[in-house]
């Protein structure tokens, strides 16, 4: 009985619901703030030690590349779990899970994890890319969150703003069905 309780939190905000989402990908957040520390370590190591040896200024070009890299991926992270979608609607809570899950009962090797009024879906999206969808569906609307894959953190600087993009296309898509 508790759990149910747990798993039914009634009027979440949305900033209740971007904090729920942080937590549950803490380890992500903590490992891609690693990869960009470590990126931009590098790269000035090894400008320090061109310049000590004096190599020639296009040598520079590749430190200085990681060390952009690092930074744009500093500036990204934060962002990308705060991209949060709302769109309300007056069904009830049994009929929009129905009419979420029927919205994306087209796409090709979908997997769904349900728990309580929460939802995670992940499907193929494009050749390498991965899309997870956070959903909460309360009594007045539904919140979701959509990034890539945990599993794949490097392929977020190829992404391209193919996610955002796609973000797009799921919420007219969930707006459509619901």
């Amino acid at each position: 009985m508790e759990e149910q309780v747990h798993n039914r939190q009634v009027d979440m905000t949305l900033q209740s619901f971007q904090k729920y989402i942080r937590q549950q990908s803490q380890s992500r957040i903590l490992f891609e703030y690693f990869f960009c520390t470590l990126f931009v370590f590098i790269g000035a190591y090894l400008i320090y030690q061109y310049y000590k040896l004096d190599y020639k200024s296009y040598m520079y070009f590749f430190p200085t590349l990681m060390i952009l890299v690092g930074c744009r991926g500093f500036l990204r992270i934060p962002k990308s779990l705060n991209q949060a979608f709302v769109i309300d609607s007056l069904k009830q809570i049994p009929q929009k899970l129905e009419s979420i899950k029927l919205c994306f009962s087209n796409k090709e090797k979908i997997e769904l994890e349900e728990n309580g009024l929460f939802l995670k879906l992940k499907y193929q999206y494009l050749f390498y890319n991965k899309i997870v969808i956070d959903l909460y569906i309360d009594t007045d609307k539904v919140m979701f969150i959509v990034r890539r894959d945990d599993i794949q953190p490097i392929a977020d600087y190829l992404d391209l703003g193919a996610t955002k993009k796609e973000a797009k296309i799921i919420y007219q898509d969930i707006k459509a069905c619901l």
